[in-house]
């Protein structure tokens, strides 16, 4: 429609904010202006409008048009609103305005003074200031805590935060102030498009994240990750084209989201959940949260939509929005940080004592191992004099003997564990001649003549002798005691680094015997013994000492099972 069509229509009179939504059309507003001895000031608001074209039968010679699409400075008054200058008039008239948006149009005129317009220009840019530099504030403290707790639902609310500064950074204007000379207005536009679309689905992950982590019903949690579909399906549309669409469903979705979420928040449920690392605030806290969002949702969406006629708070509060969320999501992680805060302080104290317990407990069982052991040996002794006067010569003596000596393999085992235990077991480094060592080990060993030795280390090794001889002497009597009869079992030692660290590295492999390989997953357990083995007398403490001690040497130990052998390598700095 051109002008002259548009003055033969019927206009409807409107009070404070036109609220028409979403729409491909047009809208026309005829003004009357009042006669004035000076410039008048039109303002115009929202500021994401995307074109107004101004008719004014007072100066038809130029092409007044302003609006998000065109370069900010060359408004009659570069400032934060959609602004003309309208020139003086001793008689009323009427003015006509064209505005074009695939925004919604919620539109707030005035006409005012020059002075006053500045005087409100400058109030506002003021209020504008604070509400970015409150949202900064916010979007910074977000971050630097989720950095130092790495609380997921932190993060996803410090990433809607930085959402909220962007777009508060497009729908204050800034972006077409401080960004024209280097991004076109259009481009800008399809940003904040853009940007309206991805604030919510960022806003509903941060409050779906918080209300799943209480109890809801299981059908309000589809209802939620629908509300992520919708979030998704704006941006397909947008992506494709059909920005008005993409928009109004935008706001429908915010709507109905804000909703749910309400309805979520009055039907949660504390949960119990040892695993959860953090604790969860009051519910009445989270009813407070959602039903003050939903509020501040309900009050500027609805005039967006086109179903309610708006004032001008509606254009406030949909600044205001940003500013309300921000406060409520300070006060809404300040308390959760208290409250995972007196978490963690009761946890370590239930940790602590738990410890304590633990630690009278073993002390305890080291005190009855080490009375127990004391108890026994003297027997032991007794009895091993009656069998060296009593059984010498006979077909008897070999196995008595070799029972006792199963037991005090035994109780030497228990009392170098009850020592690990108890952190008692001290390092004494001197210089160890591993060929000498080896050579000691043997010297009861029965099937000595069975170990084939390879020793290339040819110098002493400063290690402490007592640990490495219970190291090599229990990896020795499990090759021997577990391997195929009269099979070789080898022992290489020889000098090798790890990374820049020199040290000497002892290999003790063995074939399989009838009892099988150990599982690789156990065989360093305390207690752990193969299933097929519970005939041969031990246990299962060796091989466990055996890599506690090697981690006390700062050294490491580790099995491998291969073409029908077995091999430990143990390996310590030198």
């Amino acid at each position: 429609m051109n002008l002259e069509q548009v003055q033969q229509e019927h206009f409807t009179a409107y009070d404070g904010v036109l609220s028409g939504g979403y729409s491909n059309s047009s809208y026309w507003i005829k003004l009357r202006i009042k006669a004035s001895t000076q410039n008048l000031i039109l303002r115009i608001r929202p500021l994401f409008i995307d074109e107004v074209r101004l008719f004014d039968p007072a100066d038809f010679s130029k092409n007044r048009v302003t609006g998000d699409i065109h370069p900010w400075s060359d408004a009659d008054l570069p400032s934060t609103s959609l602004n003309f200058v309208l020139q003086s008039q001793a008689q009323p008239r009427d003015v006509y305005l064209r505005i074009k948006s695939l925004h919604s149009y919620l539109i707030y005129t005035e006409i005012l003074p020059k002075a006053e317009f500045i005087f409100v220009e400058e109030i506002e840019g003021l209020i504008y200031s604070f509400y970015f530099t409150f949202a900064l504030i916010i979007a910074i403290w977000l971050s630097v805590a989720w950095i130092f707790s790495r609380d997921f639902v932190l993060g996803i609310f410090a990433l809607q935060q930085l959402a909220t500064v962007l777009f508060l950074f497009l729908l204050l204007g800034y972006g077409r102030i401080f960004l024209e000379k280097y991004i076109a207005p259009d481009v800008l536009n399809i940003a904040s498009f853009w940007a309206l679309a991805i604030y919510p689905l960022i806003g509903a992950l941060a409050n779906n994240a918080l209300l799943l982590e209480y109890k809801i019903p299981q059908f309000l949690r589809w209802i939620l990750r629908l509300i992520i579909v919708g979030c998704l399906t704006v941006m397909t549309l947008m992506y494709f084209g059909q920005v008005v669409f993409a928009l109004k469903l935008n706001a429908m979705v915010v709507l109905f989201g804000s909703f749910v979420w309400a309805i979520g928040a009055l039907m949660a449920q504390m949960q119990v959940d040892p695993s959860q690392k953090i604790s969860l605030m009051p519910t009445i806290v989270l009813k407070l949260y959602f039903l003050t969002i939903a509020i501040a949702f309900f009050i500027p969406v609805l005039p967006l939509l086109g179903i309610i006629q708006g004032g001008e708070a509606s254009i406030q509060i949909l600044r205001l929005y940003s500013i309300i969320s921000g406060l409520m999501i300070f006060i809404l992680l300040q308390y959760r940080a208290k409250c995972s805060l007196r978490y963690e302080i009761q946890r370590s104290s239930n940790l602590k004592s738990q410890a304590d317990q633990e630690r009278l407990y073993r002390e305890e069982q080291n005190k009855l191992m080490s009375m127990l052991t004391h108890e026994i040996k003297t027997p032991l002794s007794v009895l091993k004099l009656i069998v060296d006067e009593k059984l010498t010569g006979s077909d008897l003596e070999p196995h008595a003997n070799r029972a006792l000596k199963n037991i005090n393999t035994v109780i030497g085992r228990c009392m170098q564990l009850g020592k690990l235990d108890a952190r008692e077991l001290q390092v004494y480094l001197s210089d160890v001649n591993i060929q000498e060592l080896i050579h000691d080990i043997l010297i009861d060993k029965k099937d000595s003549q069975r170990l084939a030795l390879e020793n290339t280390v040819s110098s002493t090794v400063p290690t402490d002798k007592d640990l490495l001889n219970i190291i090599l002497s229990n990896l020795i009597e499990n090759a021997f005691k577990y391997s195929a009869a009269n099979s070789v079992v080898r022992l290489t030692s020889s000098y090798a680094r790890q990374g820049e660290i020199p040290g000497v590295e002892f290999v003790i492999s063995n074939h399989i015997g009838i009892f099988g390989s150990p599982d690789p997953r156990e065989v360093f357990k305390r207690y752990y013994r193969n299933v097929s083995a519970t005939k041969i007398s031990g246990s299962g403490l060796g091989l466990f000492l055996v890599r506690e001690l090697v981690d006390t040497l700062r050294g490491t130990v580790t099995y491998q099972d291969e073409l029908n052998q077995v091999s430990f390598r143990v390996w310590l700095p030198i």
